[in-house]
């Protein structure tokens, strides 16, 4: 939690979004001879993209507010907001 603070006390927090961006897209060429090609096309992208941005914005709300919930209490109210 401290290294998020400060990452946000010094705008730093878009360079670990990027970094985890870059990770996603990574992941899905190792995964992409398992999965169904339309899952990885162009829609799938901006699908990912969306994603990504949900998530971080979670993420500095939360630092932002203390933290006060624990990661697996943020987990259950992000999983909450999605319908099956």
């Amino acid at each position: 939690m401290d290294f998020l603070v400060q990452l946000k006390k010094n705008n730093l927090l878009l360079f670990l979004m990027n970094k985890h961006e870059w990770l996603l897209a990574e992941g899905r060429k190792v995964v992409k001879p398992y999965i169904d090609e339309e899952s990885i096309d162009r829609n799938g992208r901006y699908a990912l993209a969306f994603v990504i941005g949900g998530y971080w914005s979670v993420l500095i709300k939360w630092v932002s507010e203390g933290a006060i919930e624990s990661p697996e209490e943020l987990a259950l109210i992000v999983k909450s907001t999605y319908r099956k």
